[in-house]
């Protein structure tokens, strides 16, 4: 296993996305409006806060697709010059407000932010309604969330809505990690590993036998594994609810890695070896881990003792301006 875990670390960016039917990004120049009628869930009163006010944003956006990061999947931080805010609304203390900006996209794809304080319930079917360029309208389906959320999903021509910005991971799709991938340092978050891979030979009576293992682990901007489950044999199917809980700042990668060893029987020797070692799986989810942004405290000036002198050049100047 040791040559196979040195490997992760060459190749840990590297994600195999499935094929599916070629779709096209939105793209719309001016935004109008953004109606929630199609949500199931329209009233969020009853819903109990450890905090006054709380809010569910759907936020339109467009991102730059000459940007060398394209299809972006970043965090909650939005990358400068890469993306432009079309227009939002909010259910803040249990009041949809909407806003429109007067920017418009420069033709580059479109995206729907959807932001929530541990409130979201998005059922199954739900959509919210664009209308969009002289009063063109698009019905843009949304994914199941329950609970808090920070995420971009990228919308196609058809409404369909999409994990990537290359349109090849729609949202009903299990992504092989799953989970907040911009969180608060010191505070619990759940995922969900669900990874697939082609059954193991298990027959061993011709002579040829795989055996499969898969490991999740933690590396920081470092490149040091800070956590790792030890390896768990699998046959075909890795599936795994961890909690992590990250105490310092920074951004980290959530990796999976699933090894297939080939062993070959030698009817000589009578024992096994194995002639191939094979890493069949590698995905990564970034984690960044940020600071909440709080009410800036504003202090009271120190008085005289720090400014005295250029108060007092003042008080001079205005003085001899005054009475000569």
């Amino acid at each position: 296993m040791n040559k196979i875990f040195l490997s992760i670390f060459l190749c840990l960016s590297l994600l195999v996305a499935p094929t599916v039917l070629a779709q096209s990004n939105l793209v719309i120049n001016d935004l109008e409006n953004i109606s929630l009628d199609g949500l199931t869930v329209q009233n969020y009163s009853g819903t109990t806060q450890d905090y006054d006010g709380f809010g569910m944003n759907f936020e339109i956006r467009s991102y730059n697709r000459t940007q060398p990061d394209f299809p972006w999947t970043g965090g909650v931080g939005d990358a400068p010059n890469v993306d432009t805010s079309l227009g939002n609304i909010w259910f803040w203390d249990y009041v949809p407000i909407p806003y429109i900006d007067e920017d418009v996209s420069n033709n580059n794809p479109i995206v729907v932010k959807i932001t929530t304080d541990y409130i979201a319930d998005i059922r199954a079917g739900d959509f919210i309604t664009l209308t969009y360029d002289g009063g063109q309208t698009l019905d843009v389906h949304l994914p199941e969330i329950k609970g808090r959320i920070h995420k971009p999903y990228f919308i196609a021509t058809d409404g369909s809505t999409y994990h990537d910005g290359a349109l090849t991971m729609p949202v009903e799709m299990k992504l092989p990690i799953s989970g907040n991938e911009n969180i608060l340092p010191d505070v619990t978050e759940d995922y969900v590993i669900t990874i697939l891979t082609d059954s193991p030979d298990s027959d061993y009576s011709d002579g040829t036998y795989q055996v499969q293992h898969a490991n999740w682990g933690l590396m920081n901007s470092n490149q040091e594994i800070i956590q790792n489950q030890s390896w768990e044999r699998v046959y075909g199917e890795y599936q795994k609810n961890i909690s992590l809980t990250i105490h310092q700042v920074g951004e980290y990668m959530l990796f999976v890695v699933v090894t297939q060893v080939d062993m070959i029987f030698s009817d000589i020797t009578g024992n096994w070896t194995e002639s191939n070692e094979t890493l069949l799986v590698k995905e990564v989810l970034n984690v960044n881990v940020k600071h909440p942004i709080t009410e800036p405290t504003v202090s009271i000036p120190q008085g005289f003792s720090n400014l005295f002198a250029s108060i007092t050049e003042w008080l001079s100047g205005l003085w001899t301006l005054i009475f000569g």
